[in-house]
């Protein structure tokens, strides 16, 4: 691991931690949550939350020296010349923070300029203290008071599991300028899920990317676990830089650009300022059939 990963490994970590405690209070509701506000781009809120917790992680952040791409205040630094970025995500899942659904998460990652992919993500729960971390070599959960538990995907029968979806029907992506599903495609897609697998949307990208890393529901081995998930309303980088998390942990993924006449293209999966949105499962058979299923959708 090179210096300058390993340099943000320990940084993000310590941001991920501190937004997760400026994030908690409101989950709990010691801090009403009381200034929500809707994106003008893609219809998304955002809330005092957010920005809080933006602040947070950007202090720890940007004693690195490296250009910072921030969800809600945009870029900091200038990033022309450099070869690697950070960034942030401070509340992945903010709807349901509004909602009062703790299964929002802080994303902080590193990407690599020059190779065009992530290189380190840190995933972090605020609502149990768990933090992922995924580098060049593997997956790790970081629970305070136990040893690291390296991650595993769950590799029982796709029927067997839950597919974690986000989604959102007529959904603009790169500030409300291109159409990336339709409500119809939207429809089909779902229409080809149903009845044979479950299906789940709560709210989170970072959760489901850690979630479908972490293998079982049980995190041990069950009867069903996190099969796939489908990251179909990609407000951002940061939304799909926990497919380092998949495939560090065995499973398999792959991003998908919409081209100007409605075609699909896949691309890198680790390199999310290059498609549109992701597919991530843990065997070669949920790949496969959510490949299918959305090439049969799509079109």
């Amino acid at each position: 691991m090179s210096s300058i990963v390993a340099g943000f490994r320990q940084q993000a970590i310590k941001g991920v931690r501190a937004s997760m405690a400026v994030i908690r209070p409101y989950q709990t509701g010691a801090v009403d949550l009381n200034d929500i506000r809707r994106k003008s781009a893609d219809q998304t809120v955002v809330t005092a939350a957010d920005r809080a917790s933006e602040d947070a992680a950007t202090n720890e952040l940007r004693t690195l020296g490296l250009p910072i791409l921030r969800e809600e205040a945009g870029w900091l630094g200038l990033k022309e010349s450099v070869r690697y970025c950070v960034l942030i995500d401070p509340v992945d899942g903010t709807l349901a923070l509004a909602l009062g659904i703790a299964s929002c998460t802080v994303i902080i990652a590193l990407y690599d300029r020059r190779y065009k992919q992530i290189v380190c993500t840190v995933i972090g729960d605020p609502g149990t203290g768990r933090i992922w971390v995924a580098d060049a070599t593997d997956c790790t959960l970081l629970v305070d008071g136990r040893p690291p538990k390296t991650c595993r995907v769950w590799e029982g029968p796709f029927e067997k599991g839950v597919v974690l979806i986000d989604l959102l029907g007529e959904f603009r992506a790169h500030g409300g300028t291109k159409l990336v599903w339709d409500n119809d495609g939207i429809k089909r897609l779902v229409s080809e899920l149903v009845g044979r697998v479950k299906i789940n949307c709560f709210g989170s990208n970072g959760m489901h990317h850690a979630r479908g890393a972490d293998g079982s529901t049980l995190g041990h081995p069950s009867p069903t676990g996190v099969a796939g998930t489908l990251t179909l309303a990609m407000g951002g980088p940061y939304d799909c830089a926990g497919a380092l998390h998949v495939v560090r942990s065995g499973g398999m993924a792959a991003g998908f650009l919409v081209t100007d006449d409605r075609r699909l293209v896949e691309c890198d999966p680790l390199d999310p300022f290059g498609y549109d949105f992701l597919l991530t499962a843990g065997t070669g058979d949920g790949f496969d059939f959510l490949r299918g299923a959305i090439m049969r959708a799509f079109g």
